[in-house]
C-alpha cells in the first residue's frame, strides 16, 4: 500500500486501531511521568493499513520502573536484549523495552528466559533517549513512534516517514557497520522487503551484496530461523526469490540450492509450490515449525519423477538441512513421522488414530499436494 503524498502523508494514527490493552500500558507509564511510545512493527503496519501482529512498547522508565508499577509482570531477556513482559487480561504479553543507548551486539548466549527480580536487580540500566533508540533501530521505517493517545507519530530520524512513503528499507546508519555487527540482518531485511513488498534504498542494497560473505558467520540456528519466519509470513515465494537472486541459497539452504540446479522447469514448479503454501498461510497462518519445514521441502525430497517424498528422504534432507544447528536436532526424526503419517493420509485416512499429533500437520501438507 502506498502512502499519501509527503504533504499529506497522515502524521497520526487512528487509536481506534490500537490494541486497548497497548493504550492501558502507555497511560499507566505517562501518568508516572514517563515516556512511552508505541515502537517499530506496529506503527510501521498500522500507517500501512496493515494489522499489526504485536504491540511492542518503548520507555523512559529503567525495567525495574517498569516491573514495580506492573504488578503482573516478568523481567524476560538474555545476552542481547531485556524486556519488561506485561501480562493483561485476557492472557496477553504486552513487551515493554527501557530506550537503548546503542545496539545490541550479535553474541551467542541464553536470549529468553525470565529473569528473577533479584537478577533484575542487580541488572544495568543504562537507559537512553528517544533519540538515541531511534538510532539502535535496524530500519528505518521500525524507527517511528507513536505516543497512544493522541495518535500521534514521531519520526526522530527524519527518514522513516518519507522511506515508508517511497516504498524503502533503509539500514539506519552505516549500512556496513550494522551487517558487520550483525550479518543476519540481511535475512531479516530480506524477510521486511518480500512481507511488505519494499525496495531497498541503493547504499543498503550496495552493502548487501558486497557483505553478503559475512553471512557465514551467522550461527546456523538464526539462519534457520529467519529462514523459516520468511517463509511462514505468507510471502514464501517472493523471500526465497530474493535469497536466489542474491546468491544466498547455497550457503542458506542447501538442498534447495542443489534442487533448483535442475533447470528452469524445476525452478517453475518449485516456486508454484511455494504459491500454494502462501496461499495456505494466507487462509491459515498457524503451523508449526516442523510442518512449515516439511512443506518447503516436498519437491526437494519428492523422487525425481515427482510425487510424494518416502519418509526417510525427507529426513534426509532435513538432516542436512539443520546441521550445525543442535536446536533443530529432533527435526529430522519428527519429519520422518509426519511424512509417514502423510502417506497414512492420502492412502488410509481411516487407519490414521484420530489421536495422532501429528495428524493436523499431515493434512496440512496433504492439502498442498492437492
Amino acid at each position: 500500500m502506498t502512502l499519501a503524498s509527503p504533504e499529506t502523508r497522515p502524521q497520526e494514527l487512528d487509536v481506534s486501531r490500537i490494541d486497548p490493552a497497548a493504550l492501558r500500558v502507555l497511560q499507566r507509564l505517562q501518568e508516572y511521568g514517563h515516556q512511552a511510545f508505541l515502537v517499530g512493527g506496529c506503527v510501521r503496519d498500522l500507517l500501512m493499513g496493515r494489522t499489526p501482529k504485536d504491540f511492542d512498547l518503548v520507555t523512559s522508565a529503567s525495567s525495574r520502573q517498569v516491573r514495580a508499577l506492573f504488578p503482573q509482570s516478568v523481567g524476560f531477556g538474555g545476552q542481547r536484549f531485556l524486556v519488561v513482559q506485561v501480562r493483561t487480561e485476557g492472557g496477553k504479553s504486552l513487551e515493554v523495552a527501557s530506550f537503548k543507548v546503542r545496539r545490541s551486539k550479535n553474541v551467542s548466549g541464553p536470549d529468553a528466559q525470565v529473569l528473577p527480580d533479584d537478577v533484575l536487580a542487580e541488572l544495568p540500566q543504562d537507559v537512553g533517549t528517544l533519540e538515541q533508540d531511534a538510532r539502535t533501530r535496524d530500519f528505518t521505517v521500525n524507527a517511528l513512534y507513536c505516543n497512544g493517545a493522541s495518535g500521534r507519530v514521531l519520526d526522530p530520524l527524519g527518514q522513516g516517514l518519507s522511506d515508508l512513503q517511497a516504498n524503502l528499507l533503509r539500514i539506519v546508519g552505516e549500512p556496513e557497520e550494522y551487517l558487520r555487527d550483525d550479518p543476519g540482518g540481511m535475512l531479516r531485511g530480506a524477510r521486511f522487503a518480500a512481507r511488505m513488498g519494499m525496495a531497498f534504498e541503493p547504499r543498503t542494497a550496495e552493502a548487501m551484496n558486497q557483505m553478503s560473505g559475512e553471512l557465514a558467520r551467522c550461527s546456523r540456528k538464526r539462519v534457520l530461523s529467519e529462514v523459516l519466519r520468511g517463509l511462514g509470513t505468507g510471502t514464501g515465494a517472493p523471500f526465497f526469490r530474493m535469497l536466489s537472486s542474491q546468491g544466498w541459497l547455497p550457503l542458506l539452504v542447501p538442498p534447495v540450492a542443489r534442487h533448483l540446479e535442475g533447470g528452469p522447469e524445476v525452478e517453475r514448479r518449485f516456486f508454484a509450490h511455494l504459491e500454494a503454501v502462501d496461499r495456505s498461510l494466507q487462509e491459515n497462518p498457524r503451523i508449526d515449525e516442523l510442518t512449515l519445514a516439511c512443506a518447503l521441502l516436498l519437491p526437494v525430497a519428492a523422487p525425481p519423477a515427482g510425487g510424494l517424498p518416502a519418509p526417510e528422504a525427507m529426513g534426509t534432507v532435513l538432516e542436512e538441512l539443520v546441521r550445525g544447528a543442535p536446536e533443530f536436532l529432533t527435526l529430522p526424526r519428527h519429519g520422518q513421522h509426519l511424512i509417514a503419517t502423510l502417506h497414512g493420509v492420502l492412502k488410509a485416512p481411516e487407519a490414521v488414530p484420530a489421536d495422532n499429533p501429528l495428524l493436523p500437520g499431515a493434512r496440512r501438507l496433504a492439502a498442498l499436494l492437492g
